[in-house]
């Protein structure tokens, strides 16, 4: 499991109806007939269903993640009773599966940035402790302003503090307790941490980090077949590493 944002909680039924119904009145589309709705939502373009998607406002929906899957997720998978039972954390602190397997699971080190980088980078520092107040709000008890200056010290970019907050809540230490939840159920668990800048990111304005995504590229390591870029040296041996690691772990 690579980069799972375990903390993002998938929707119940009834919201996801309401969801749907919502983009489809966006984008213009009846609702009084099911039938009809998805008639006419399979007539509109890519284009056009996302922009919907982009509009439509989860706050709508009360919940104590509105305003992250606002910024995270506007979309996402549905607890239907049947093919997704409940939320993973719920999942896997029931010692599901039941079965003993051996998981390896883990995230990069700035998987944030991808999220955040459109935010603006001069928003006042306390509103941005007060964003990742409301990210954690759900959680028993909401960390106070002086923990989280702590833990999320001022840098000048507010991103930077958001990103690295949407980097902790979303991943890495959702994941640190999925991997104790399945160690403790009998499973044999690996964790890993990737922290490997890719050089591909300079010419594209975004920080020479270890992102969203970047672990792809090099288990992948197909970017330099389809033109994109030469990878260094060091990103080669890396890259060879990880293939060979998931391979045996794969094959083991």
């Amino acid at each position: 499991m690579q980069s799972n944002p375990f903390s993002l909680l998938f929707e119940p039924k009834d919201d996801a109806h309401f969801q749907t119904e919502e983009i489809a009145l966006i984008l213009e589309c009846t609702i009084a007939n099911t039938s009809a709705m998805i008639s006419c939502l399979k007539t509109k373009s890519e284009q056009n269903v996302i922009a919907a998607m982009a509009t439509f406002d989860n706050e709508k929906i009360e919940t104590s993640q509105s305003w992250i899957k606002n910024q995270y997720q506007r979309w996402g998978p549905v607890i239907d009773g049947d093919e997704i039972p409940m939320n993973q954390f719920d999942a896997f602190a029931q010692k599901l599966p039941s079965s003993r397997k051996r998981i390896l699971l883990g995230s990069n080190s700035d998987e944030g940035i991808t999220f955040v980088s459109d935010t603006d980078s001069n928003a006042p520092y306390f509103k941005i402790l007060g964003i990742i107040r409301q990210q954690t709000r759900n959680s028993k008890e909401a960390p106070a302003a002086a923990q989280l200056q702590k833990l999320y010290p001022e840098r000048g970019d507010s991103r930077e503090v958001l990103a690295k907050s949407a980097t902790d809540y979303l991943f890495m230490c959702p994941a640190r307790k999925v991997a104790s939840d399945l160690t403790r159920a009998g499973n044999r668990v690996w964790v890993y941490l990737l922290a490997q800048p890719v050089s591909m990111l300079k010419g594209l304005g975004i920080p020479v980090k270890a992102i969203h995504g970047v672990d792809l590229i090099f288990l992948f390591n197909n970017i330099e077949d389809i033109g994109w870029f030469s990878m260094t040296s060091e990103e080669k041996e890396i890259s060879a590493q990880m293939i060979l690691y998931w391979n045996n772990f794969a094959r083991s």
